[in-house]
């Protein structure tokens, strides 16, 4: 398929709409942990656009958006445990309430030699189509038919959108065919184990860690695989009376849905109470409280059951009925879950002792050799009879690979093990793509002249973690390689282990702010870098290709991208790519040159070639041991730049925070002039309204305006509302 057209805005075309050619991205910003945001940032270079966009009725239309999920009541009623005394008492948490954004376009007079492009090309529209999940692994459910001695597996969607969808990337391996009797649900699990195999191999071969901290993170690894697997066979109980004195709880329950007998544990319901966790030598967090047994049932009858608990965080009036608490559907339950999960470790053990790959170019779905037939005996056992599968504790799994009943070679036309067998069973088809390819674009430029400059910009932000292979995009350290016409133009990093410097520090923050990230810091502007590729570009039609490489300290080096963890744990490692190129005359350039220093990150590129030199340069090598949280700053972050003399309004001076007080400094621009047109005054932010809309008449634009920037306000909402945090 040949790749997207950009969306081109030049001086000689200004009958563009920017609806019928996607969004284009003037600012990515990041809210702030619970505290607010000012800054300017330069937009100069997006003239061509500002003036060529404006829709039939000739307004300009923007957006704004904050994901944020946050509402007015916005709130978590639960429990704190003091982790000394066992002891719980209620407690109220506010997510807070949202966010007020204000907005304004400066614009500065015209200039004799102004320093503004000719061609704004929009490749990359940030959150507006310009969101990307990599390396991501699929799985879906289907019929595998037999008929003439050939096979075809029908979906109940589109046709081909098994090998097609809208997520690019290579496949890196033919889908398989797998058999999943019982439905899609056997194969996450099989999934879960093959995930939860691989961690304790990779945990195993980390030689720079200790056996003490292999031994930390095995058990968490253990703890964590063991909730997700036996999560769904949970239920809560109604509790009736609670005797406080002897730790005893009466508990109503359904006995046509559990089958409970003395000795099967009790569980607090995850997140109704949270406790602080020590994670590091001196870090320590609110958390939930684990997932551990937290009493056990003590006799049973009628439809109800006396549970004995280990501690005195009882749900009571005062409370408010909290800890839910939560007993297994069968007493088979756990131990079969600790059995697979053993048997993934030990999988996972053997596999990094021998050397073995574990078919590390693909997804590893394992499944016990005798079948899952335990599995659903444990589970289904009849309410009132003797269960089989009550021990506290099994031998671990013996697990081998889900058998593939077939490849999808383009069309499935494989036949099916045992002549046919399978037909018209229910089977799983496993999709993967190993993410080397997040996008392409086709763009055609204007004539360029001797004296002409064109510069690409990129500002791009990783997102999700928990779940994800090597905790990506948003902690993973990611190179960004960007070709043009076919020929290798950068190698970028985006990678900020600068925000312990922040100035919106942790007197204002809370929570990780100081924590290195890719491509972003809590409470940041991130306009992203600016460089020359000029020698690459060409009048007319321009190729270019947008990949992503992810350090694995297992491999050593940078390598493509699939999310394994996402897959087994149903999260997504993101790109969100903001990319524009930019066409300068000579005039422009000249202007800048005659000044003989950058006021804006792209004047910046334009004398010196990049913005950010650093950006260019990604590491050889990646540190392996990185503290969780990033080790927090001992002194408040550096001063703020601002303004320097004669009235010039340097923006660049602020890098890399942006920050602005117009209490303090006034109106950006005031000094010089310039008009202010005001796209957003206190527009409320929640999660029913994440994105405002504005129109703006394109006649509210100062004719031939030189320089253009956006001073962004984000504040707590009207009426005593919060910030999200």
């Amino acid at each position: 398929s040949q790749p997207a057209a950009a969306a081109v805005f030049s001086r000689e075309d200004q009958s563009g709409d920017l609806q019928g050619r996607g969004s284009a991205e003037l600012l990515r910003f990041v809210t702030a942990y619970r505290t607010g945001l000012e800054a300017v940032a330069d937009v100069t270079p997006y003239a061509a656009l500002l003036e060529g966009a404006a829709d039939a009725d000739g307004d300009l239309r923007f957006f704004a958006f904050i994901d944020t999920w946050v509402g007015n009541e916005s709130g978590w009623d639960g429990l704190y445990m003091d982790n000394e005394t066992g002891v719980c008492s209620p407690q109220r948490r506010s997510y807070g309430n949202g966010w007020s954004l204000s907005l304004d376009l400066v614009l500065w007079p015209p200039a004799a030699r102004a320093a503004r492009p000719r061609a704004s090309v929009v490749l990359g529209s940030g959150y507006f189509g310009g969101k990307y999940d990599a390396g991501v692994v699929e799985l879906r459910e289907g019929k595998l038919q037999a008929g003439g001695g050939a096979a075809s597996w029908l979906e109940l969607g589109a046709p081909g959108d098994v090998l097609a969808g809208d997520t690019p990337g290579a496949l890196a391996a033919p889908p398989r065919v797998i058999r999943c009797g019982r439905g899609k649900s056997e194969a996450e699990r099989a999934a879960l184990l093959g995930y939860a195999s691989r961690s304790f191999r990779n945990l195993e071969l980390k030689e720079w860690e200790s056996a003490e901290e292999k031994d930390a993170k095995r058990e968490d690894l253990r703890s964590s695989m063991l909730q997700t697997l036996v999560w769904p066979y949970m239920r809560q109980v109604e509790v009736l009376k609670v005797r406080e004195e002897e730790l005893l709880v009466v508990a109503r329950y359904n006995p046509g849905e559990m089958y409970v007998r003395p000795g099967v544990p009790v569980y607090m319901s995850p997140g109704s109470v949270l406790t602080d966790t020590l994670l590091e030598a001196d870090l320590w967090w609110n958390l939930s409280y684990p997932f551990v047994p937290v009493g056990e049932v003590a006799e049973v009858g009628n439809g109800t059951m006396t549970l004995k608990m280990q501690h005195p965080c009882l749900p009571s009036n005062a409370t408010n009925q909290l800890p839910g608490l939560l007993v297994p559907m069968s007493p088979g339950v756990r131990a079969q879950a600790e059995a697979l999960i053993d048997g993934a470790m030990a999988h996972g053990n053997a596999s990094a002792e021998a050397g073995a790959d574990v078919a590390l170019e693909e997804a590893l779905l394992l499944e016990p050799i005798e079948g899952w037939s335990r599995w659903h005996e444990a589970l289904d056992a009849p309410a009132g009879e003797g269960a089989q599968h009550s021990k506290s504790r099994e031998d671990p799994a013996e697990l081998r690979p889900s058998p593939v009943l077939a490849r999808v070679e383009g069309a499935l036309d494989a036949a099916p093990p045992g002549n046919g067998s399978a037909a018209n069973s229910t089977v799983c088809v496993v999709t993967q793509r190993r993410q080397g390819l997040l996008f392409a674009r086709q763009f055609d430029l204007p004539a360029l002249q001797a004296d002409d400059r064109m510069l690409l910009q990129l500002a791009v932000t990783g997102h999700g973690w928990a779940s994800t292979t090597l905790s990506c995009g948003e902690f993973c350290h990611a190179v960004y390689r960007i070709s043009l016409n076919n020929v290798s133009v950068a190698n970028v990093t985006q990678w900020r282990d600068d925000c312990k410097e922040n100035p919106i520090d942790g007197s204002r923050q809370r929570g990780t702010w100081f924590s290195p990230r890719n491509g972003w810091c809590p409470g940041t502007v991130e306009p992203g870098v600016y460089f020359d590729a000029t020698r690459w570009a060409r009048a007319g039609a321009n190729d270019l290709r947008f990949d992503v490489v992810v350090w694995s300290g297992l491999a050593g080096g940078y390598v493509d991208y699939t999310d394994f963890g996402g897959f087994a744990l149903s999260d997504r490692a993101s790109f969100v790519v903001g990319m524009a190129a930019f066409v300068y005359d000579g005039d422009a350039v000249g202007a800048v040159r005659s000044r003989g220093a950058a006021e804006t990150a792209a004047e910046r590129a334009l004398l010196e070639g990049c913005s950010r030199p650093e950006a260019l340069k990604p590491p050889s090598e990646v540190e392996r041991r990185r503290r969780l949280g990033g080790e927090p700053p001992e002194a408040p972050g550096a001063p703020q730049g601002g303004p320097r003399g004669g009235g010039a309004f340097d923006i660049e001076a602020r890098a890399p925070w942006y920050l602005y007080n117009e209490t303090a400094e006034g109106p950006p621009g005031a000094a010089d002039g310039a008009t202010v047109v005001r796209i957003f005054d206190q527009g409320l932010v929640q999660a029913s309204s994440r994105v405002l809309h504005a129109a703006v008449p394109r006649s509210l634009l100062t004719p031939g305006w030189s320089r253009a920037a956006l001073h962004l306000r984000l504040s707590a909402p009207p009426g005593g509302l919060k910030f999200d945090h």
